[in-house]
């Protein structure tokens, strides 16, 4: 598993519409580093790019995350905003610069959800395949996308079958089914996200 490179293409549909595709380069030496670019449709109007980079320990103990968003709205007075933001964990501290603006976070959340992506579901489920978890739950600082604004949500992960997991938003009782490899890296997302993951 040392120096393992891998590329994911997640398509997201909805009705044989396809609503957004996003590509990662993921590599997991010492440090787990990822690069992603991806665009979506919000509604028939609206649309974005996002691109990110994450860079974190094995332990999750360090952890950074650089977000830049370019939304288009045609119907807004700005048709086009870009948003930016960054994200630290160190010392059990989170600290957050969105759009220059710095302030710290509550530091109850170990992981990072990005609202656009499944690859942040890989962070907690791989810790709980690492452990051998049936059940946990957890805090995660959500990013939603375009305004890369952030909350915290409380998420619970339920392993249900081989490599499958039953995921539930403690917050709005949001449940879907997450399939996933040996790794945790997701494959499908209920019916929303198709993954294709090459070594």
């Amino acid at each position: 598993m040392n120096n393992e490179k891998i590329q994911v293409t997640w398509i997201k549909k909805s009705n044989d519409k396809i609503l957004g595709i996003e590509k990662v380069r993921m590599s997991i030496p010492d440090r787990i580093i990822v690069e992603s670019l991806s665009v979506g449709f919000l509604n028939e109007l609206e649309s974005f790019s996002l691109e990110y980079h994450i860079s974190c320990d094995k332990t999750f103990e360090n952890q950074q995350f650089m977000l830049k968003c370019v939304h288009y709205n045609p119907s807004s007075t700005r048709p086009v905003e870009i948003n930016s933001l960054y994200l630290t964990y160190e010392n059990d501290d989170w600290m957050s610069n969105r759009n220059s603006e710095l302030h710290k976070i509550a530091n109850s959340a170990r992981f990072v959800d990005i609202s656009s992506t499944p690859l942040t579901n890989y962070f907690p489920i791989n810790e709980m395949l690492r452990r051998g978890s049936k059940k946990e739950t957890f805090n995660v600082i959500y990013i939603k996308v375009p305004t890369l604004e952030t909350s915290i949500l409380t998420q619970t992960y339920e392993l249900i079958g081989p490599k499958k997991f039953r995921y539930i938003n403690e917050d709005s009782k949001y449940k879907c089914i997450v399939y996933v490899d040996d790794r945790g890296l997701v494959t499908r997302y209920d019916n929303i996200w198709e993954g294709t993951i090459e070594n």
